[in-house]
């Protein structure tokens, strides 16, 4: 009876960390080849870093069963802005950036500024995001570069 109770959990084990969609499997290969070293963290987000920085892609499906919602990321924080600060420096790299997202809230536990900086899109399959993975990154690098532009000018 434990040998069929623990082949279950080694089965259901393997159903888990078999559940990631193609198109994060491809993401990830992709990132593999261009030298990265991606790995899936808690919340099975893609997580990796590009010159020291850490950034996140998230892959969701979408309602439609034939779109993926796909969330490039990467989160700062600051300890000597004031909210008005952060505001308004958000508010700069939205207007600027078309594609890019900036938001920000006070952490619960300290006073420090925890900031969001990401571009999304909606692909059908994982050729259509790596054709635009490059592109992706550097929008959310001048985002992320005028955040700190902005937060420090």
């Amino acid at each position: 009876m434990k040998k069929i109770v623990l082949a279950a959990i080694l089965c259901l084990a393997a159903g888990t960390l078999s559940a990631q969609s193609p198109v994060q499997n491809a993401i990830l290969e992709h990132l593999r080849a261009e030298g990265y070293v991606p790995s899936i963290d808690q919340d099975d987000d893609i997580a990796f870093k590009i010159e020291g920085k850490q950034y996140y892609i998230s892959v969701e499906p979408e309602t439609d069963p034939d779109l993926y919602y796909i969330s490039f990321s990467r989160y700062l924080y600051s300890d000597d802005v004031t909210t008005g600060r952060a505001t308004s420096s958000c508010n700069a790299v939205n207007r600027g950036y078309k594609l890019v997202k900036c938001s920000w809230k006070k952490s619960d536990e300290d006073d420090k500024i925890n900031y969001t900086v990401s571009v999304s899109c909606f692909v059908k399959d994982a050729g259509q995001y790596l054709q635009l993975h490059d592109r992706l990154k550097n929008c959310l690098q001048h985002g992320v570069e005028k955040l700190v532009e902005t937060l420090y000018d």
